[in-house]
């Protein structure tokens, strides 16, 4: 998790016996604040997850896929 040491989430899952994020992120409150995930890792996955499902959904979605295109050429100056 991003902010977040893998270290830091072994102990969180250990402490927690939270197999997926889901599981955590509701007792997350009720562990010492050292251990805590702090705000914005908790909102990067849930942006993250929320980005993944969409992408994978877009024309039942209502989003019209895009076409990707060869990239553009650059050149240095």
């Amino acid at each position: 998790a991003p902010n977040c040491g893998e270290n830091k989430i072994q102990r969180l899952v250990d402490m927690t016996d939270a197999n997926k994020f889901f599981e955590l992120a509701p007792v997350n409150n009720t562990l010492p604040s050292r251990y805590r995930l702090a705000g914005e890792t908790k909102l990067f996955d849930l942006r993250f997850t929320a980005m993944v499902h969409v992408g994978e959904n877009l024309s039942r979605l209502g989003f019209t896929p895009t076409e990707w295109k060869k990239s553009v050429d650059i050149a240095r100056l």
